[in-house]
């Protein structure tokens, strides 16, 4: 790792290899490969919670976590993630700025697996919030 990396990651930057690992998840999910892209992304999640406790710049968690509950659901365990996703939607609702798309992404996951729960009413509630932040959206910059 390089000065600059090693000084970057230290101020809590995401590692490298995190980049990384979310792109092998991401070419995994889109191969089918579900149990082995839940595998990286919960290395990540155990990286970055496990050395000091709590990470203290968790957006490197939040998108980890995301990916996780992706590939758990596209794998067929919907349920099990629906307290997951509700937990890493609580914390990302909190933010403001660059890191709202995360937020959005992770309702619009939320919104299929209650779908395929069986659960349309709350997956149309939950497409709505996302419809109005993205109408809102719009008027502040291009999407």
């Amino acid at each position: 790792m390089s000065a600059a990396a090693w000084t970057a990651w230290a101020r809590g930057a995401a590692a490298p290899w995190h980049e990384a690992a979310f792109d092998d998840a991401y070419h995994l999910v889109r191969e089918g490969r579900y149990e082995e892209a839940e595998a990286r992304a919960r290395a990540v999640i155990a990286a970055r919670q496990g050395m000091w406790g709590r990470d203290r710049r968790p957006v490197t968690v939040w998108q980890a976590t995301y990916y996780a509950t992706i590939a758990a659901a596209a794998h067929g365990r919907r349920a099990a993630v629906l307290a997951e996703q509700e937990a890493l939607i609580e914390e990302l609702e909190q933010l403001d700025g660059a890191n709202r798309d995360l937020l959005l992404s992770a309702r619009l996951n939320r919104a299929w697996v209650l779908i395929d729960e069986g659960r349309p009413a709350e997956a149309e509630v939950e497409a709505r919030v996302v419809l109005r932040a993205l109408t809102r959206l719009k008027h502040l910059t291009e999407v």
